[in-house]
């Protein structure tokens, strides 16, 4: 399955939002992403989307799979940025705006390019 950029906002939305409530699962996150992600099993997250948890992007110069997300959980709360593959073209874009009561976080991902 092809994904595109909206695919990994959201799952990267996804994430932000959980672990601004939940700092167990923060925590879990980059000790096991595999099992914290078993908590979002109820989430609409495609099956075949590879997600791989970071404490910082920068240290990583390998670039993602096509099919995978690689999301960093830095030292701000309310904040990561998320990088993925598509069409060869490898992004980087930042989640920066605070986290509503509600949530909502539409639009706010803007690029790093």
């Amino acid at each position: 399955m092809a994904f595109c950029k909206d695919d990994f906002e959201k799952v990267s939305k996804i994430l932000l939002k959980k672990t601004c409530d939940d700092e167990e699962f923060r925590s879990l996150c980059l000790s096991d992403t595999e099992e914290a992600l078993k908590d979002l099993e109820d989430e609409d997250i495609p099956e075949d989307l590879n997600i791989k948890i970071v404490r910082n992007l920068d240290d990583h110069n390998n670039l993602p799979d096509e099919n995978e997300l690689w999301v960093e959980l830095g030292e701000e709360k309310f904040c990561c940025r998320y990088k993925f593959r598509n069409k060869g073209i490898c992004s980087t874009y930042m989640v920066s705006e605070l986290v509503s009561d509600d949530y909502n976080l539409d639009g706010c991902a803007d690029s790093e390019e």
